[in-house]
């Protein structure tokens, strides 16, 4: 996927290229997992995505945005994933029975002047190396800085 995907209105957004099905919007099969109640500027958190439904192929792309400007750090924790500041990607599809996790940390901004929003898209394909039949589902998190 290419960077900045999985934030809504992009020029290259998911939905773009795996237009086979209409995206799920709000998606329950997305959770984000870790986020702190009071964040600290600076300082590093442990975060899990997870996928909540079977599908031969899976992957995601999340992005941390704060006041429509990219926001954090996200630091890899797994060989799978790639980070491109607050952008992050899985770098291979998995193959999933039941459910896909996704371990990542996540620096927060030296300065947070205002919400943060995490906007995930997840991959839901059928394996065929193609973007027809794959359905992306969406959700995002945000919450304000005490």
């Amino acid at each position: 996927a290419p960077w900045g995907s999985a934030v809504p209105g992009a020029s290259e957004a998911c939905v773009s290229c795996h237009f086979d099905h209409e995206p799920v919007a709000g998606s329950a099969a997305v959770a984000l997992l870790g986020l702190p109640q009071n964040l600290a500027p600076g300082a590093v958190y442990d975060l899990v995505i997870a996928f909540s439904r079977p599908a031969p192929a899976v992957g995601f792309s999340a992005a941390s945005v704060m006041d429509g400007a990219p926001a954090g750090t996200f630091i890899a924790s797994k060989d799978n994933l790639e980070t491109q500041g607050a952008e992050i990607r899985s770098a291979a599809p998995a193959r999933v029975e039941d459910a896909a996790v996704w371990t990542m940390r996540w620096r927060a901004p030296d300065s947070v002047a205002g919400d943060i929003a995490f906007y995930i898209a997840v991959n839901a394909g059928n394996d065929d190396q193609s973007p027809l039949g794959d359905e992306i589902h969406l959700r995002s998190f945000s919450f304000s800085p005490q």
